[in-house]
């Protein structure tokens, strides 16, 4: 049987909840700098930006709605950033539990980025590919949080599909 989306949502929804446990015991984690080039330099700014990520593919890309982007307004907490990103999470399943016969297959017309910053897209992606997005940006940074983890002295959960999917 072929793997699909919402499998790979429950195995997100596995991740992050092994991923808030080990915060959760290591709290001094959260806001030390890490090293990178990004401005998502510590576990808490990796954390809003995959929230707020997939927020705005579902609320503003897909739903049309303005937002004030996630890492703008986003929790300075463990607890605040992972009870925000469960309710976007809710809002992601419900769009997921909405879609009709074909659903998947819909297509929206997109611009992404900046031509001034060199990072501009623009072309037609369906909502299944949409979401596999979403969820791989997540396994990026969810690596990147890994590795942050592993520099400050902490285990980081085992995220293979294997251990998290049912």
């Amino acid at each position: 049987m072929p793997i699909g989306l919402f499998d790979v949502l429950r195995y997100s929804d596995n991740c992050r909840a092994v991923l808030r446990k080990v915060l959760e015991e290591n709290p001094g984690t959260f806001e030390t700098p890490i090293g990178t080039t990004s401005v998502h330099n510590t576990i808490r700014r990796l954390l809003s930006h995959i929230a707020g990520a997939e927020e705005r593919w579902i609320e503003k890309r897909i739903g049309g709605r303005e937002i004030v982007n996630y890492e703008e307004r986003a929790a300075g907490t463990i607890d605040g950033v992972f009870a925000d990103w469960d309710a976007i999470r809710e809002r992601t399943r419900a769009y997921m539990d909405g879609l009709g016969p074909g659903g998947l297959d819909q297509v929206y017309h997109l611009q992404l980025g900046s031509p001034a910053a060199g990072s501009a897209w623009e072309g037609d992606l369906t909502v299944e590919q949409i979401l596999f997005h979403i969820f791989n940006h997540e396994t990026h940074h969810r690596a990147q949080i890994s590795m942050a983890l592993q520099q400050q002295g902490v285990v980081p959960p085992d995220f293979d599909y294997v251990f998290h999917h049912g």
